[in-house]
């Protein structure tokens, strides 16, 4: 429904639920279980790390919500005006989102203390991490070498890629 594009961004997959209205939750989410709880998967939430070569940016909270319900469901990086004026590296980026790449992280390696992937980044561009950023609490680096924390979304980390390539 209303909330599906907010918790696609939100990178929410599953959705459990108990005796579902599988005719109602399947016109838009893909039943992969029926046990005591039904499993429905969503096919177009979003990647947990993706890179992107376009930027839009919003003033409050609302109007980055509406870019979202509104939106093409594909996942886009924002950046709060406030935040975007304290980091001028991003104003090299293009801001028409009807014409930006997205590209999946592949690789990912979790652990209790670390998220580490890979991007195939086409252009200069940001990479977006759907993980509660938290100031001072972790450190980026790309090809080994640190890269200062963006955010992005409004509550989640994010890193400029100054070049093409893989990372």
């Amino acid at each position: 429904g209303v909330a599906r594009p907010v918790l696609d961004a939100l990178n929410v997959r599953l959705y459990f639920d108990l005796q579902s209205d599988q005719g109602l939750l399947g016109q838009s989410l893909k039943l992969v279980k029926t046990a005591d709880l039904d499993v429905y998967e969503s096919p177009t939430a979003w990647p947990r790390a993706f890179f992107t070569n376009r930027l839009t940016s919003y003033e409050q909270t609302a109007e980055f919500i509406e870019k979202i319900k509104q939106g093409d469901g594909r996942p886009f990086a924002a950046v709060q005006r406030p935040d975007l004026a304290r980091q001028p590296q991003l104003a090299t980026l293009a801001t028409d989102l009807a014409g930006r790449t997205v590209v999946p992280a592949t690789g990912y390696k979790l652990t209790g203390n670390t998220t580490s992937f890979s991007v195939k980044a086409t252009e200069p561009g940001i990479v977006v991490l759907t993980e509660t950023l938290w100031p001072d609490d972790f450190r980026v680096e790309v090809d080994g070498q640190r890269a200062p924390v963006i955010r992005v979304n409004h509550a989640f980390k994010g890193v400029l890629i100054a070049n093409a390539g893989d990372h």
